[in-house]
């Protein structure tokens, strides 16, 4: 986690795992979490940023051979 400036955080993540499904899909993908902070110091804003798109991501949920 970083704060890049007096109103920013940034956190980098990464998601991983087996999902719960019968042929037990794989995802990973890393991203960052944006946090815009308000003059009090709370949360008023959250973006999440992926680093692939949506739809690539959706592929690892579908089995191999295209019966998922």
């Amino acid at each position: 986690m970083e704060r890049t400036d007096e109103n920013t955080i940034l956190a980098n993540w990464t998601v991983r795992g087996v999902l719960r499904v019968p042929w037990k899909a794989r995802v990973f993908f890393n991203g960052y979490s944006t946090y815009k902070l308000n003059k009090e110091g709370l949360i008023y804003e959250h973006i999440d940023t992926w680093d692939r798109s949506g739809g690539e991501i959706l592929k690892q949920f579908i089995r191999k051979g295209g019966k998922g």
